[in-house]
């Protein structure tokens, strides 16, 4: 098994994780000028456990959690960045569906950061 580490800054209120045909067959997308917003990194298509530490000035939250990447793209941001101001009616109805990030699935779940701002996310792939 193929361990990858991912250390990078996120801005966000909610950190997700997604698959990235999550957002994209809702009416997201993933825009390169977002990509110090968020991240998408390339994997082989499977199920994946996930090791996430969140580090702010002021705390730091860790989390454990599995999800399933049927793409090969793990998609890792506030969720709204995959949503362009054009698509505002698409973001809305996201929300709805996913109870404002609170429904979890197999290829999606969030972690609220308490606050809004930039994080640095550490992230281990197995």
């Amino acid at each position: 098994m193929t361990t990858i580490r991912q250390d990078f800054i996120v801005s966000a209120a909610n950190i997700s994780f997604a698959d990235l045909t999550h957002y994209t067959s809702r009416g997201g997308s993933y825009h390169i000028k977002k990509s110090q917003l968020c991240r998408v990194v390339t994997l082989t298509p499977r199920s994946y456990q996930l090791r996430i530490s969140i580090f702010s000035y002021q705390n730091q939250i860790t989390v454990t959690d599995s999800i399933t990447i049927k793409s090969g793209n793990l998609a890792i941001g506030d969720a709204c960045y995959f949503f362009s101001e054009k698509e505002d009616e698409s973001w809305q109805d996201f929300l709805i569906s996913n109870n404002y990030l609170e429904k979890r699935s197999p290829d999606f779940f969030s972690i609220s950061t308490g606050g809004d701002g930039r994080f640095r996310v550490v992230i281990t792939i197995e």
